[in-house]
């Protein structure tokens, strides 16, 4: 319809070349609380204090990495079937974060309540401590004071006993519902990876139980637990196995060699070369130490071995060529003397003496530390030692990458038992 002007002239009407522009608004930012690596922005310890983030490369920088589970590995009675169970705290903040970001996540704010040292507790969730006069709160409470977040969540809650569990994801709830009234709790059933029963045992039953009756509709909960990849192949590998478990898992890879060489699927010179392969994992990852003379007996016995060779070697290149037979004897018969197995004694011996030097080094620096009249020179002269001691202990990841991939490639078993580790 045309439009009728009260008064006669020129008029000019702007049209709006593009339509009107749909401002995008935060409408669900989570809140994780949890254990982290570390905990330092610009400096400073922000453990308990809400950060917010906008990317995985912002939670590494503040909060670092993931923590390295451990397991144990058990040979059950049935032929070619073997068990793995976690040992020690379950931390579980960083993966749910990884999930969340790779899954289209933005916004989210991060509660850090303790590194990967410390034990999994109810308390470090929802308290508050008074120092000097002055109140710090912890976990959830320390989100009080944070507006924007519409989302709670506590992935560590399950690792707790069940009991503990229930009561914090009642906080969560009470935090939500009266605190608040403007956030809501994302929960897990507690062992939701467990199927249902018909009986008074069943999961989801439990959880109800464990809930209670109040601020329910200020929740949501999920089960059964999400059964993910997120965790790649390149991020574990056998030193991922509790180290005394060493020998376990060098005896089930062993027993597939020998199944496979009697089988005759490997010949005896394949079959012993790959046994080789799978005893050096005890070099990369070596338990404590406990016989210092053993060890220092077990590296000498393998150094005195590799001298004669060389020894003989030099005899062998320097001899005439009437003694040329003789010292190639002498020389052949000292590489037969220095065997596999006693190279791989010493290694194994090498790296534990080194475990022994770094316990040294740092109960030194303790010492140091704790005594009033030690001078700055003398703690920075304990301090330098315990450093090169540290490097001299510590296995190159390089080396420890070229072993997996060693055994990945001989050993089906320990294909098997790296991918049951990232289910």
């Amino acid at each position: 319809m045309a439009k009728v002007y009260a008064t006669p002239g020129v008029y000019i009407e702007e049209k709006s070349a593009f339509p009107n522009s749909a401002v995008p608004v935060a409408t669900a930012v989570p809140a994780f609380i949890g254990y982290t690596e570390k905990a330092v922005l610009n400096k400073k310890d922000i453990t308990h204090v809400p950060t917010r983030i906008s990317s995985l490369g912002e939670y590494l920088l503040y909060f670092g990495g993931g923590p390295k589970p451990l397991y144990e590995v058990k040979e059950e009675d049935s032929d070619k079937v073997y068990s793995l169970k976690v040992v020690g705290p379950r931390f579980l903040l960083f993966q749910c974060i990884k999930t969340f970001f790779a899954n289209g996540g933005s916004d989210c704010y991060i509660v850090s309540v303790g590194n990967y040292e410390s034990k999994i507790k109810k308390n470090d969730f929802n308290d508050e401590t008074t120092e000097n006069g002055e109140t710090k709160l912890w976990g959830l409470k320390a989100l009080l004071k944070e507006p924007e977040p519409t989302m709670v969540v506590i992935p560590e809650a399950v690792s707790l006993e069940e009991a503990d569990c229930h009561t914090l994801q009642q906080d969560i709830l009470k935090h939500c519902g009266e605190a608040m009234r403007s956030r809501i709790g994302i929960l897990d059933v507690f062992e939701g990876y467990q199927k249902r029963t018909p009986d008074d045992t069943d999961v989801v039953d439990r959880f109800r139980e464990g809930m209670g009756m109040n601020n329910l509709q200020w929740g949501a909960a999920y089960y059964p637990w999400i059964h993910t990849t997120i965790t790649s192949a390149e991020e574990v590998n056998f030193t991922n196995i509790k180290p005394d478990q060493n020998d376990t898992l060098i005896a089930i890879l062993a027993k597939e060699v020998g199944e496979a060489e009697k089988e005759e699927i490997l010949d005896k010179v394949r079959a012993n070369s790959i046994r080789d392969v799978i005893k050096r994992v005890k070099q990369y990852n070596p338990i404590t130490p406990t016989d210092k003379a053993a060890a220092e007996a077990a590296k000498k016995a393998a150094d005195d071995a590799k001298k004669a060779v060389d020894d003989a070697k030099i005899e062998f290149d320097k001899a005439t060529d009437a003694d040329k037979a003789a010292k190639k004897e002498a020389w052949e018969k000292a590489k037969k003397d220095y065997t596999p197995e006693m190279k791989l004694a010493g290694d194994i011996a090498g790296s534990e003496l080194a475990q022994f030097e770094l316990k040294a080094k740092k109960d030194a620096l303790v010492a140091a530390k704790d005594n009033p009249a030690t001078t700055a020179d003398a703690l920075k002269t304990a301090e330098e030692e315990y450093v090169k001691a540290e490097n001299a202990a510590t296995i190159d990841s390089q080396d420890i990458k070229t072993q997996h991939q060693t055994l990945l490639a001989v050993s089906p078993m320990y294909k098997s038992i790296m991918s049951s580790l990232r289910e």
